[in-house]
Formats: C-alpha cells, structure tokens, sequence
C-alpha cells in the first residue's frame, strides 16, 4: 500500500504541469489580490496582465507551443475587470460576472465533441508515455480523458451558478468560496486528472 500511495503521490508532482499553474495562475492572481487589499486594483491588474504575457511568450518562444493557462487566466480576470471598469448597472454587472467564470467551463464541455479534449492540451504528452500502447490506443483510453474534461467543465459551470447565487443571496462566506474556486479549485482539478485516470484505466485494464 505504502509503495502505490509514493508512485501516486510522484505522479502529482512530476507529471503535473505545476510550472504553469505557479507563474501563469497561483503568483499573478495572488499578485492581484495583493494589489487589491492595499487599495491599487489597476496595479493589481497591470501585474497579473504582465505576468501572464511574459510567461506566454516564454513558453512559445521555448517550447513552440502555446500555453493556455496564461490565456485562460488574462481573459476572465479582464472580463472581470470590465464589468468594474465600465460600470454597469447591478443586473448586467452580475450576468457578465457569471459568464465570466462560467466562460472557462464552456470550452471544456465544446471539446468533448472534439477528437481531442482540452485537457489533454493542458497536460504535457510525454508524461503519458509510461501508459501501455494498448492502453493509449484503445476507446477507453480517449473516453477516459473525456470524462476528466468534463469534470473540469461541470466544476466552473456549478461553480459560477453557486457563486451568482451567494451574491444574489448577499452572503457573508462570498468573497471567501469565490477564493476558493480560482487556483485552489485548480489544484485539485489537476490533482483529479491524474487520480482518476490511474484508477479508471486500471478497472478497466486490469493487470495492465
């Protein structure tokens, strides 16, 4: 038992793109709210908007690939961003506060149509070449991968309705559940893309 819960446990930390989600989620929204409770929101977004441009154009120029979560990140925090910027009236102001963190649930659900799931476009290939060959060619494999991006679909969309409905409800716990769905649900999504693959393909392939 000791020996699964260590390969479990090395799975999480090396296969995760961790470097990602530090400087391209965890340090420029952390940056932000930084900023924003020493009364500067417009430094606050100024910093996390830089910090997610550097780390895109690094990845790209590095890895000739792009990363998404720095887009991710920069859309939806300026969606934010405008609904204060802008003004708009409480009603408005609450449905654009909604598609906004509705809006990274979407494309998650799109892709499940797709030969391709997002997912797959966060976590990088080569740590998923100690899968069997038989294993990575197989319906379930793809079915498998498809169900953890719909896992992280359904998680925003739920997310963004439960959100809506505590301010629409004035609670007091808001501002922290609101906290608690930006990088620390990202956390534990990550976490989820590697736990329920590992279990999911051995039920299905076991002995593999």
């Amino acid at each position: 038992m000791a020996e699964k819960k260590e390969s479990l446990l090395s799975e999480i930390i090396t296969k995760l793109p961790w470097t990602d989600f530090f400087w391209a989620l965890f340090l420029p929204l952390n940056l932000m709210q930084i900023a924003f409770k020493n009364g500067k929101p417009l430094l606050g977004i100024e910093l996390l908007s830089a910090c997610c441009i550097i780390y895109f154009v690094y990845y790209l120029i590095r890895f000739k690939k792009v990363s998404l979560f720095p887009v991710f990140t920069l859309l939806i925090t300026l969606e934010h961003f405008a609904v204060a910027f802008f003004k708009l009236p409480p009603q408005p102001a609450a449905w654009v506060n909604f598609l906004a963190d509705a809006f990274s649930g979407i494309p998650f659900l799109i892709t499940l149509f797709m030969a391709k799931p997002m997912i797959l476009y966060f976590i990088d290939e080569n740590s998923l070449k100690h899968i069997p060959e038989k294993i990575r060619q197989s319906p379930v494999y793809m079915q498998t991968w498809k169900i953890v991006t719909a896992i992280w679909g359904f998680a925003y969309i739920i997310t963004a309705i439960m959100t809506a409905w505590m301010k629409n409800a004035h609670l007091h716990y808001t501002e922290t559940f609101s906290m608690l769905t930006g990088w620390p649900m990202v956390a534990v999504l990550l976490i989820v893309s590697v736990i329920f693959p590992k279990y999911w393909l051995k039920k299905k392939f076991p002995g593999k």
